[in-house]
């Protein structure tokens, strides 16, 4: 699993057109490559590794098909020759859904071979999705214009999902080598492409003049899954003195549809069409009102019905909702959602409880990844646990569906590819509840918090200035947020399981202690269930991770009610950020979820520190969650300091009253004590239960707010 996120994927798909043998005068006619409709005209003729197929649409447009990791080529090769007094590369490109957070540089280019068979110079579209491009929000065009370059710094040109452009690039010979110039032409802005976006001279001594031979290539750098949002049509090549006149004599259509191949961006509905949360194989909230909701034909009644409870409303301005009377465990049921044209049945649907998973690659991590793994998968035959899992789309507003997502009865023949941390939590709360489980898992690798704030909470903590961006170390605010949790948002649900901090330790950890709760707060009202039980793994020890990020987890976690943290970092791997033993993670949230979304009095939680009184050189410290006794095991990690702030290894105990005594013969007078407070500690502090202490300081809590960075 690791390595699939990390390797660098290179697919190179070679297209080249055939120009008639003439093509040299303004008389010829510009070719448009397309081809006819529905033609594969650019069929692959070797591959290496895994690739996907590209072909062309009916209505001509070019998509990629399939996914693809690890190291992956294809080639096919057809020629012609380019006009000797400069050329026109002329394509329509169109973001045709969300970008993805993944998704790598692409590049589509006219490229020339060298009489001496080098690879010559070549133009490339770059698209740059948000984690790439400065931290901004949006999709990309950046053209880099010469072989092995890199995006210019600045030169950005920003795709709104669902809208064609028109791209030129303009190829001429110069004394210094090629120039190009780039346009981008946005049918809502027309005036955009008065100038070039880009001017530079590739110095090549490849010349347009000398008859080189055309290519035309598409390529992808970097990882996508499964296809990019990204479609090509319409590419033509003409001599350079037309470029005027076809200017001139463009028609736009400002309203045009996006072309189809990919995910296709929301539109008004002209159908009667559910989100694809709703697929068969689901489990729908018990015992709660469950609202269900989909788009529809304006005006038009919509009829739902399930397990005997039915439901009727009008489509209004697109959209609808029912809300079911609650509905007890059981099934398996068919919900039927009726309309005017025709009527949609999804099958096999369980009532149980439902849990949202949110964070990064750790809580994405799969089972098939982990410690034990090959047994663990030949016991995951579970017909009660079902997993919502999607690719990886992110959005800059509320999207209606998750790209890509369908739910999956959980058995050992899809071989433990579903979040481990996920699995392990269902079944610790399966054994004692006995009700099916859905696991609904959003979470993306390599992904910040600030991407899942919702709007209100980005606003709340940090301030844009008059254009709407936010400050450089703000990363893409809210577009997970939008991509992946917001449209689920409807769903009744028992609880919340977040795992993520990795991506945000190079700060210091403490804007942390303000981000979390406010990811609380936004994703507890965007579910409007109230309070919901909101259960936070605390980062474990790894060699990269401060203690104050563990802080954060703890202390912005417990500033909410009804919130509960899992210390894990007894499984931590010094140098290795995704620690394989996963199973601890989702036994301990499992058993902080019996406690506040079942009511279970069981002790849920490690000691956590309360408080701390000074008596004869000595520190005596009281703790929550440790009513049963602390236990200390193996060498001290404690820490003492005077007033100095200067810290030295301490002696502890646990005395009578089950406070903690900690001292050290090097402090006469302390004034405050640490425990765990490095990036990869000693621990030895725990409960009679067996749950570790968190590590912590005794001054966190008198931290001014005006120390914390945000």
């Amino acid at each position: 699993m690791l390595i699939r996120w990390l390797l660098i994927t290179l697919l190179a798909v070679l297209f080249v057109c055939t120009l008639p043998p003439a093509f040299a005068s303004s008389g010829d006619v510009a070719l448009d490559v397309n081809g006819a409709a529905g033609q594969e005209l650019w069929r692959l003729n070797s591959v290496a590794g895994g690739a996907g197929v590209t072909r062309v649409t009916p209505d001509g447009c070019m998509v990629f098909a399939g996914e693809m990791y690890g190291e992956a080529s294809a080639t096919t090769t057809r020629q012609g020759i380019l006009p000797a007094n400069g050329y026109v590369f002329e394509a329509k490109i169109a973001l045709s859904g969300p970008p993805l957070l993944v998704t790598p540089i692409l590049f589509v280019s006219p490229r020339v071979t060298g009489a001496d068979g080098a690879k010559g110079y070549r133009i490339e579209y770059c698209f740059e999705s948000p984690r790439v491009a400065n931290n901004q929000t949006g999709f990309f065009l950046v053209n880099t214009g010469v072989k092995d370059s890199k995006p210019i710094a600045g030169k950005r040109y920003k795709l709104v999902a669902g809208r064609e452009y028109t791209t030129y690039s303009v190829v001429r010979d110069v004394a210094e080598g090629v120039r190009v110039q780039f346009y981008v032409h946005n049918p809502q802005f027309p005036d955009d492409d008065k100038t070039p976006l880009f001017d530079f001279v590739h110095k090549s001594p490849d010349r347009i003049a000398g008859g080189n031979d055309a290519r035309v290539q598409i390529g992808t750098t970097g990882l996508y899954e499964p296809a990019l949002p990204v479609s090509f049509r319409d590419m033509k090549v003409y001599p350079l003195d037309e470029f005027d006149a076809v200017r001139a004599n463009r028609k736009d259509d400002i309203n045009a549809a996006p072309p189809a191949g990919t995910f296709v961006a929301e539109r008004p509905a002209s159908k009667t069409e559910l989100p694809n949360f709703f697929s068969d194989n689901m489990v729908l909230q018990r015992d709660k009102p469950l609202p269900i909701w989909g788009h529809g034909i304006e005006g038009d009644e919509i009829h739902v019905t399930l397990a005997g409870k039915e439901a009727r409303t009008r489509v209004s301005h697109g959209n609808w909702m029912v809300k079911l009377d609650p509905i007890p465990a059981g099934g398996p049921y068919v919900l039927t959602v009726q309309g005017k044209d025709k009527t949609i049945e999804i099958k096999n649907v369980l009532m149980g409880d439902v849990w949202v998973l949110g964070g990064q690659s750790n809580m994405s991590y799969w089972l098939k990844d982990c410690v034990n793994a090959e047994q663990e998968i030949a016991q995951s035959d579970c017909m009660w646990l079902r997993v919502f899992a999607s690719w990886h789309p992110s959005a800059d507003e509320p999207q209606f569906s998750i790209g890509g997502g369908n739910w999956k009865v959980v058995t050992h023949d899809i071989g433990g590819a579903f979040s481990a941390v996920g699995y392990f939590l269902a079944r610790a709360i399966h054994e004692h509840q006995d009700v099916p489980i859905g696991l609904v898992d959003t979470s993306i690798p390599a992904t910040p918090i600030e991407v899942w704030l919702d709007p209100a909470s980005v606003k709340s903590l940090y301030k844009p200035d008059r254009f709407g961006q936010y400050p450089d170390n703000v990363s893409d605010p809210s577009v997970c947020y939008y991509g992946k949790v917001a449209p689920d948002m409807p769903a009744a649900i028992t609880g919340i399981a977040w795992y993520q901090g990795d991506g945000s330790t190079p700060e210091t950890g403490l804007a942390y202690r303000k981000r979390i709760p406010a990811l609380i707060d936004g994703w507890r009202k965007g579910f409007g269930q109230g309070d919901v039980p909101f259960l936070v793994v605390q980062i474990p020890r790894f060699n990269g991770c401060s203690p104050q990020m563990r802080e954060s987890d703890l202390l912005g976690a417990l500033s909410r009610k009804n919130t509960g943290v899992a210390v894990v970092l007894d499984i931590g791997e010094p140098d290795n950020i995704h620690p394989h033993n996963k199973k601890p993670v989702g036994q301990r949230l499992g058993l902080i979820a019996r406690a506040l979304a079942y009511g279970e009095k069981i002790e849920y939680m490690g000691p956590i520190y309360r408080s701390m009184k000074i008596e004869g050189g000595k520190a005596y410290l009281s703790f929550d969650h440790a009513s049963s006794g602390l236990i200390l095991k193996g060498d001290d990690a404690f820490e003492i300091c005077g007033a100095d702030g200067k810290y030295v290894k301490a002696n502890a105990l646990v005395d009578a009253d089950n406070r903690l005594v900690v001292w050290s013969t090097d402090v006469s007078q302390p004034t405050n004590v640490r425990y765990a407070w490095a990036n990869f500690p000693q621990i030895n502090l725990y409960n009679k239960e067996g749950l570790l202490a968190s590590p912590f300081r005794t001054d966190a809590l008198d931290l001014p707010e005006a120390k914390l960075r945000n």
